[in-house]
């Protein structure tokens, strides 16, 4: 599994564990992340497929990443 690849899969099992559980908050909880990132992943789909879900290198060295 390539990087990226792994990246993409990561993100993807907090969108399915609070699917499954349907709730939100007992899912990120379990996983150690904030439902504040849950709602970002979530977004991220939404507006660019999977590869929003990847880190954006910008020109300066810094990175975004969603």
């Amino acid at each position: 599994m390539t990087q990226r690849q792994h990246i993409i899969s990561r993100k993807l099992n907090i969108l399915e564990l609070g699917q499954t559980l349907g709730n939100i908050s007992d899912a990120c909880r379990r996983l150690g992340v904030s439902r504040q990132h849950y709602y970002d992943i979530k977004q991220a789909i939404e507006e660019d497929g999977l590869e929003g879900l990847l880190c954006h290198f910008l020109v300066s060295g810094l990175h975004v990443c969603k």
